[in-house]
């Protein structure tokens, strides 16, 4: 795999590897797809660097671009889990 860290523009690629030595396979597989401009739906377990994946190409492009950022992204996440029950069925 190459280092896709390079197609980024110079300061996100510097905030790229302060995060990440290497990209993780799934930046290996978004950020050139994102930086053509392509729709990407990105899956993949906690931790392995989905948002980063998503998030450099696009800074890097309004970089590129010299774009005034007017948005913010916010993400809310969602926790799920099973609620423990007791012998009678109630919730602990």
């Amino acid at each position: 795999m190459s280092d896709v860290f390079q197609l980024l523009d110079s300061t996100v690629k510097e905030l790229a590897v302060s995060r990440f030595e290497k990209p993780t396979l799934v930046q290996e597989l978004a950020i050139p797809k994102i930086l053509e401009g392509k729709n990407v739906l990105v899956i993949a377990p906690t931790g392995v660097g989905k948002t980063e994946s998503v998030l450099l190409p696009i800074l890097s492009k309004l970089k590129e671009k010299r774009m005034v950022v007017v948005a913010r992204l916010r993400i809310k996440a969602r926790v799920l889990t099973a609620a423990k029950k007791d012998r009678r069925g109630r919730r602990k």
